[in-house]
């Protein structure tokens, strides 16, 4: 009987000091559920296979934009852009979805385009802001760009069509500014179909190709900071790999898929840290994919279209689940394709 009095009020004053560190700040709460993601997923252009003239397969570009509802786990399309486009970037700005680059037809532009999503709230200065930023210094493809404090960088990218030459400038321009392109720095070797994230105030660029081509992709990550100017070598990659789609997740990024030097498609995902230099595996996705999009809404990744040897051109969407570490399918597209951009309207 003693015994079980004095458990009891042992309880009674754990409890009591639970209770007052709570008061206090110094427990924390239990974290509630990750909750049902949100927004609209926007996809933008691409390249699709169709078959040719003599048996044959061709490659069609694509100018449509198609949308997935988070909420709703739907897809609709919204209006054709202007141009047809593949192995461009998009962002979200100024309550568009900003297009840049890519290849065009038979050739390759420089030019700026944007995209109206229904529901979106434009600013009055969005016209004007879209002449100051009409186009990109040069005509690129695999190139990739950002956004930051109002300011565009854009690194690396394919130069043209016909040669195997690319671009190893890193370029920033004030979007609410008639100035110009300013290049800013030179990297050590030309790259495209990198990985281009914001980690802090440093420029990541993972991986990519020297020269456009397999045999030439490296397993380098650069660090450019912004505040500094300072450019320098960080933690590698596993091995080279280039055609990567990648996300931000706090200090991490989410590498996804893509090709490697032995022009191999890849199914793996990583999530790399370049202060603790650690690239941690995480579980594969189902389907192989080259030059596919993601985007990342909370805890989840989505990841998009794509191509590989066994299916051909993806049409298909996987969401993995950082918290989890499962994947899962989701609804498909309306078209299989690859060499896709893809954005996250909150």
């Amino acid at each position: 009987m003693f015994n079980k009095q004095k458990e009891m009020l042992e309880a009674i004053q754990n409890l009591t000091t639970t209770v007052n560190k709570m008061r206090a700040g110094n427990v924390k709460a239990a974290p509630t559920c990750d909750p049902k993601p949100q927004g609209n997923i926007v996809i933008i252009g691409g390249q699709a296979r169709c078959a040719g003239k003599h048996g044959g397969v061709d490659n069609k570009l694509l100018d449509s934009v198609e949308v997935y509802s988070l909420a709703n786990r739907t897809w609709s399309k919204l209006a054709p852009m202007k141009h047809k486009r593949a192995a461009t970037t998009a962002h979200f700005y100024n309550g568009r979805v900003m297009v840049t680059g890519g290849r065009c037809d038979n050739n390759v532009t420089r030019s700026i385009e944007h995209i109206q999503i229904p529901g979106e709230n434009v600013p009055v200065r969005a016209p004007l802001d879209a002449l100051l930023a009409a186009e990109l210094p040069f005509e690129c493809y695999g190139h990739k760009t950002t956004i930051l404090n109002d300011y565009m960088w854009l690194v690396g990218g394919s130069l043209n069509s016909k040669k195997s030459s690319c671009s190893n400038a890193i370029y920033t321009k004030p979007l609410h500014s008639t100035d110009n392109f300013l290049v800013k720095c030179r990297m050590p070797e030309p790259l495209s179909y990198h990985g281009l994230e914001v980690v802090d105030n440093e420029l990541l660029i993972i991986g990519g190709t020297t020269t456009g081509l397999a045999r030439d992709i490296v397993k380098t990550v650069l660090s450019y900071n912004i505040a500094t100017s300072e450019l320098r070598k960080v933690h590698p990659l596993p091995f080279p790999m280039a055609d990567m789609a990648t996300v931000k997740h706090g200090d991490d990024v989410i590498i996804i898929g893509g090709v490697n030097k032995e022009n191999k498609y890849l199914n793996t995902v990583f999530k790399y840290n370049h202060k603790k230099r650690v690239c941690e595996r995480l579980p594969d996705m189902k389907y192989k994919r080259d030059e596919c999009a993601a985007v990342i809404s909370g805890n989840k990744v989505f990841v998009m279209g794509g191509n590989n040897s066994e299916e051909g051109c993806l049409s298909s969407v996987e969401c993995f689940d950082l918290e989890l570490h499962v994947w899962h399918e989701l609804p498909s597209m309306s078209e299989a394709k690859f060499k896709i951009a893809a954005v996250l309207v909150p």
